[in-house]
């Protein structure tokens, strides 16, 4: 019984042993790393220094200092951009103007329904089928509302409407 005690006793003390040494806890070094301030000086060679490279860099760094106290000489020509404003969008002076479009009336003789467009402070009688603008066709007159085409685009403008294209 007491060779047991003594057997286990010894048996956790090498595996604590062990335990340390494996992890690196243990105090004791196993490889002798220490280099000693003679050796390192004899290891590494001290180059002699040219004393005109500091003059060298004397004169770059009141370079440096003249250039960096110019700095109130800085100035920006561009405006600064609004950073909640896409940057995609073109500025109001960059989109131009837009076209004013109302319609102020629908009439008829026996036989046509005319209508008569505000277009840029300029009125056009048209009946449907015709062209105005260069760029806009009247493809429907309704009793309150005309529908334009625009390329491949239908526009709906009703009565009294300012429409902006």
């Amino acid at each position: 019984m007491v060779k047991n005690n003594i057997l286990k006793s010894f048996l956790y003390l090498a595996s604590f042993v062990i335990l340390f040494s494996l992890t690196g806890c243990l105090s004791i070094p196993l490889f002798d790393s220490e280099i000693n301030d003679a050796q390192l000086k004899t290891e590494i060679k001290i180059e002699e220094l040219d004393e005109s490279s500091f003059d060298d860099q004397e004169i770059l760094k009141e370079n440096i200092s003249e250039k960096i106290d110019s700095y109130e000489e800085i100035k920006f020509t561009e405006e600064i951009r609004d950073p909640f404003k896409p940057f995609f969008l073109k500025s109001s002076e960059e989109q131009g103007i837009q076209n004013q479009l109302i319609l102020e009336k629908i009439y008829s003789d026996n036989e046509n329904l005319y209508v008569e467009i505000n277009f840029n402070s300029s009125t056009y009688k048209l009946k449907q089928g015709d062209q105005f603008a260069k760029i806009y066709q009247v493809n429907v007159i309704n009793e309150d509302s005309i529908v334009l085409l625009k390329g491949d685009e239908l526009i709906t403008i009703y009565m009294n409407e300012i429409y902006y294209d």
